[in-house]
């Protein structure tokens, strides 16, 4: 089992195919503040009282094609072929869609709010959403300033803040 939080592996270990193993696990995985999104790669058999246990508990579980599981693995080349590393796969493939899906519905916001400003950051860059963490309309940003924008993004690491500060009040003028 491979358990990973915002490409960090939090747990990669094997459990037993055990009911107090299983419930254990998930015991222990439930108790974290991020809701947990359970993604197996097997369908009967094996999987069987896995599957059991998690629907038993409520949990989000979504099948994941061994097909899908191969393609990606071959993204991680040079690794070697283990349950464990699939497992990785799996969770790392559902971190990407769901990044996936969270930057598109933020694209869709901004646009109804900024187009200009939708148009200017590039959502996949950490200046950009750190921004947007601090300030969410036109208005904030003008409001804030560029000394205030750019002290914050200094401050928290973004690189090009001078440049991403000023592109972001032009935008937010418009």
């Amino acid at each position: 089992m491979c358990v990973v939080d915002d490409d960090t592996v939090v747990l990669s270990e094997k459990i037993p195919n055990d009911q107090q193993a299983i419930s254990g696990i998930a015991g222990r995985l439930g108790k974290r503040r991020k809701p947990i999104r359970w993604a197996v790669d097997l369908r009967g058999g094996p999987a069987s009282l896995l599957l059991a246990v998690l629907f038993d508990r409520g949990a989000d579980v979504r099948y994941v094609s061994g097909t899908v599981t191969s393609r990606m693995a071959e993204a991680f080349h040079g690794e070697r072929k283990t349950d464990a590393h699939d497992a990785y796969v799996i969770a790392r493939l559902d971190l990407v869609a769901d990044r996936v899906r969270i930057t598109a519905r933020i694209q869709d916001l901004l646009t109804m709010i900024s187009p200009a400003l939708e148009k200017t950051l590039n959502l996949r860059s950490k200046g950009a959403l750190r921004l947007l963490v601090q300030w969410q309309t036109p208005g904030g940003l003008r409001r804030a300033g560029e000394a205030c924008i750019l002290a914050y993004l200094r401050q928290h690491g973004v690189r090009a803040a001078k440049a991403l500060t000023v592109k972001v009040l032009t935008a937010a003028r418009t």
